[in-house]
């Protein structure tokens, strides 16, 4: 019948029948023109009668389904998050936006009060500034206003005492009322200053000069200040030092700290009867000849600041030609401390050398040479055009110090202050004492620095630098990060586990505050993950270095990394990779291996394992050779180890160790969805899982997962959470005074130390600190120790302490105090009753249960892990049944360091939720896994006693 119409269809196009086909067609395209095409399309030849026929009896024939009355959408299959949330609903809890900050009501009254007291105290910078020229006229009037104004702030400061108080009176509220009236202040502000020329009447000079004086300088002090002293200009300066031969001055002004020497003239005998140290001092810049700087105090006014001799400094300018009028920016202030050998001049022998003449010589010239530099300007435009920016560079192209010091030229700093983060303290502090010497300030002040349990700024800081874990203590408090303009993330891909949740923290404050700039820096080439994570954020990429480095790999892996490294002058860690930059390496030795910490989920123990590193990290080891000059990287491993057996990559830190510590911040930021938070690289479950767990043993959680109150003030210590509830209970049990002391000794290493010609001694020394309670109580023995002797360095030297570990646990004593105080935790002393104490470090630590083992050792009660007690233990000759123990460390065994006696009962009493008292007419799980071994004759094998073994031997 088909053949009839003239059908011709191609066979095998679709596996339906004709008929099915046509069918199919029909009800897609429901119209004769878009049915007629159809077939047409695959090859049928139909007249369009036979076509409108055959599409009106088949819409006749099946009709068009009926819509679904049912309400409920179609059922697509789950995703992969969507079954971890069925089968795990604790860590999907929905989040609680209310909670946005840490403080109580109380806390926030007495913020908001203190604030008001400030600002009562402190006015604003304008009215700061009128009200400090107007108490100085008012002073001065007849005399020349210094150029200095911390000058004339010392000044005020030793004259304010015989001040009048009448007088002090009228120069207040003149201050106020220029300061209400700001707008006609303004206006004669204006008028009076367009002129810069002083005014011929002394009258009007008095009058007008001065403060016309003073807006010139204003208008002037507000550019950025020069990197260099210019020939003829004056300084202020402070005496530093005092020699024979003249005296060490330290001029302010300058965007970066400047030392010069003074020589003495004419009829000076005695530097000392001129000057003395720690003098402010005004010098005048006469010349630069060579590598010497001429300065001179007896052409300036001391007083006032006067030029007392301006013809010289007229001919000065006049005289100097172009070459010696530039400021040399690699001008030593004295004499090279070492010349180079005669070596070659092109090899990197002599480039190496040549650096060891002023190994701190920090100059503009360096400066200027990085390539932050170079691209100064364009780094500006991408900030402001863009709210987030990836920014790509190798360590040492000026990233870290230079990018914040642009940002605060551009303005930035008046909406609020530049923080940025560091993965490690000593780079935190590192970067901020050198960017606060380019800056020209102290540190603490415009350019400081906090670190756990150090805080080294002041209301002035507007350069903020500081560890990603202290940032992230800052959004517990503050979530949209209020008092900040920009954040800089740097040495992000080093992937630190605070780094990772601030980038989910910081992807949602950006969102909130439009105003906010986000800065993420690497320097490694992984710019296009982080973008597609910053919602595809434009890259800025500050070029590599511009030296070649010569790659060296051994023939075979390397043995002995002691001799192989013997050549090298600095050794270092893996700080030395990206973090601190040290000038003048032009040859590295990469064994090929790091120290990492990795956290095991099922036994719940961080060890520090030493692991290869990854193709990533070898390059920026090879790149430390390549910043000054040609250099050579020497590889301790093949190249085909490098090639197959290294990662491309590191592992994120999030993804190998214990979270805790993090889970509690997120849950005390109200973060309970913890598998829809926006990882950049999600965490094992299992890891979430074994957190959860721990928490909610330690009773920060609650059986749906939320924080208790015991959480929430847990959270509120910088301390791990076993710590936190250790210090918490211990004001239930009334020992807080002398916890405080053991989670301060507990916070810092290496509190003793045994030379290796006097070990026996140290030993002996240590030993009359031991307690029989163990290590814990040992450490409170030895702070008490050192408190009664009036915190005395020779006693420590004496006993073989460390005696910057100690005060450093005194500062965090305190920090810990303040934080006690605050949340109204009563310090009680315990006295004698040692009990107490055990008690309360069981509390925290009852996971690190562990039991004498009748074979060797110890063995854990989670686990049954077999541990040993580490010989330098108070415990380690006593051995007791049941012990708790602070952390272990792998060495050529599992030890246990700080460990302390306990009773076993308190494990029941203090962790219900993880112990319970057994049935003694019942064997344990645990007792039914194990296998009774027989008794045998230890000369024989251990089989030997086997009648089957015996007859086979026959």
């Amino acid at each position: 019948a088909y053949d009839d119409v003239g059908l011709a269809w191609n066979k095998n196009r679709f596996a339906t029948k004709e008929a099915e086909f046509v069918i199919s067609l029909a009800e897609k395209n429901t119209t004769f023109d878009t049915f007629k095409a159809s077939l047409v399309k695959n090859g049928a030849e139909f007249t369009d009668s036979l076509i409108s026929n055959l599409l009106r009896l088949i819409q006749t024939m099946r009709p068009p389904a009926k819509p679904s009355t049912s309400k409920d959408p179609v059922v697509k299959p789950k995703t992969e998050k969507e079954k971890l949330k069925e089968l795990f609903p604790v860590l999907c809890q929905p989040d609680n936006p209310s909670v946005r900050t840490m403080l109580d009501e109380d806390d926030v009254k007495v913020a908001v009060d203190v604030l008001k007291e400030l600002e009562a105290l402190m006015p604003s910078a304008a009215g700061q500034e009128k009200h400090r020229d107007s108490e100085h006229r008012d002073k001065a009037k007849k005399k020349k206003r210094s150029r200095s104004r911390e000058r004339d702030r010392d000044r005020e400061r030793e004259r304010e005492r015989d001040r009048d108080h009448k007088r002090r009176h009228r120069s207040r509220s003149r201050s106020r009322s220029r300061t209400r009236d700001r707008n006609k202040g303004k206006s004669r502000y204006r008028s009076r200053s367009r002129s810069q020329s002083p005014p011929r009447d002394r009258k009007d000079r008095d009058k007008y000069g001065e403060r016309n004086l003073d807006r010139w300088r204003d208008k002037h002090v507000d550019r950025p200040p020069p990197e260099e002293p210019a020939i003829g200009d004056i300084y202020n300066g402070k005496v530093t030092s005092i020699m024979q031969f003249g005296c060490f001055v330290q001029l302010e002004g300058l965007r970066r700290s400047t030392l010069l020497l003074l020589r003495r003239e004419g009829r000076v005998a005695n530097v000392a009867d001129v000057v003395s140290k720690g003098q402010r001092v005004k010098v005048k810049v006469l010349s630069f000849t060579g590598t010497k700087t001429s300065l001179s105090m007896k052409d300036v006014d001391q007083e006032t600041g006067e030029d007392l001799n301006p013809n010289r400094r007229r001919n000065l300018v006049g005289e100097t030609n172009e070459e010696t009028s530039m400021r040399n920016p690699d001008r030593p202030t004295h004499l090279s401390l070492v010349s180079a050998p005669e070596v070659e001049d092109d090899s990197l022998e002599r480039k190496r050398l040549t650096r060891i003449s002023d190994p701190e010589k920090k100059s503009s010239q360096t400066l200027m040479k990085r390539l932050a530099f170079c691209l100064k300007w364009m780094m500006k435009k991408a900030v402001h055009d863009n709210q987030i920016l990836i920014v790509i560079g190798e360590t040492g192209s000026g990233k870290t110090t230079q990018i914040t010091q642009y940002l605060a030229e551009a303005g930035y700093t008046s909406r609020g202050k530049i923080g940025c983060t560091q993965p490690r303290r000593v780079a935190a502090m590192s970067v901020a004492k050198r960017v606060s010497e380019e800056f020209g300030c102290c540190l603490g002040q415009e350019v400081g620095y906090t670190i756990r349990f150090e805080d080294c700024t002041s209301p002035e800081t507007v350069i903020k630098y500081m560890t990603d874990g202290m940032l992230l203590r800052e959004c517990l408090i503050d979530p949209d990060l209020t008092q900040y303009a920009i954040i800089m993330l740097d040495e992000a891909h080093e992937r630190t586990i605070h780094t990772d949740v601030l980038f989910g923290l910081l992807k949602k404050t950006v969102q909130k505050r439009q105003d906010m700039k986000l800065i993420v820096t690497s320097a490694t080439l992984d710019a296009v993950k982080f973008s597609q994570y910053f919602y595809e954020a434009p890259i800025f990429t500050i070029p590599g270095r511009t030296y070649p480095v010569e790659i060296l790999y051994t023939k075979e892996p390397e043995t002995d990394y002691l001799d192989a490294s013997l050549i090298t002058v600095v050794i270092a860690t893996n700080i030395a990779e990206t973090s601190l930059t040290i000038d003048g390496i032009y040859y590295v030795v990469d064994p090929g291996f790091v120290k990492q910490k990795v956290y095991n989920s099922k036994t719940g123990i961080d060890q520090l394992v030493v692991t290869p590193i990854s193709q990533a990290q070898a390059k920026q080891r090879a790149g430390r050779a390549g910043r000054t000059g040609p250099g050579k990287c020497y590889r301790l491993y093949t190249e085909r180890a490098y090639r197959d057996e290294m990662l491309t990559t590191n592992v994120p830190e999030i993804q190998r160790t214990n979270l805790a510590s993090t889970v509690l911040s997120l849950k005390a930021m109200g973060i309970n969805d913890l598998l829809s938070f926006d990882f950049m690289d999600a965490p094992p479950m299992e890891t979430l899982i074994t957190a959860m767990e721990q928490l909610y043993t330690l009773g920060a959680l609650d059986d749906e997962g939320l924080l208790t109150r015991l959480g929430r003030r847990m959270a509120e210590f910088p301390l791990e959470p076993m710590l936190c509830k250790m210090l918490i209970m211990s004001v239930h049990l009334g020992c807080s005074e002398e916890m405080l002391t053991i989670v301060s000794m507990l916070s810092v290493q290496n509190v003793f130390y045994r030379p290796k010609d006097k070990q026996a001694l140290a030993d002996q020394k240590k030993a009359k600190f031991h307690q029989t309670e163990g290590d814990h109580l040992t450490l409170l023995a030895v702070y008490n120790s050192w408190k009664n002797n009036k915190f005395s360095n020779p006693w420590c030297y004496e006993n073989f302490i460390q005696a910057r570990s100690l005060r450093r646990a005194q500062d965090i004593r305190k920090q810990m105090l303040g934080i006690m105080d605050r949340h109204k935790l009563d310090v009680v002393s315990c006295g004698k009753s040692t009990v107490r104490v055990q008690k309360a470090i069981c509390s925290g630590f009852f996971r690190n249960a562990a039991k004498k083992d009748p074979q060797e050792g110890y063995r854990t009660l989670i686990d049954q892990q077999v541990v040993y007690i580490h010989p330098s233990s108070a415990l380690f000759n006593r051995q007791p049944e049941w012990v708790v123990y602070h952390e272990l460390v792998l060495t050529t065994k599992e030890y246990m360091r700080e460990v302390t006696t306990i009773d076993p009962r308190w494990l029941v009493e203090f962790a219900p939720a993880f112990f319970k008292v057994s049935d003694p007419t019942k064997l344990s799980k645990q007792k039914k896994q194990q296998r009774l071994e027989p008794l045998y004759n230890r000369y024989e094998e251990p089989n030997a006693w086997r009648i089957s073994r015996a007859f086979r031997r026959r």
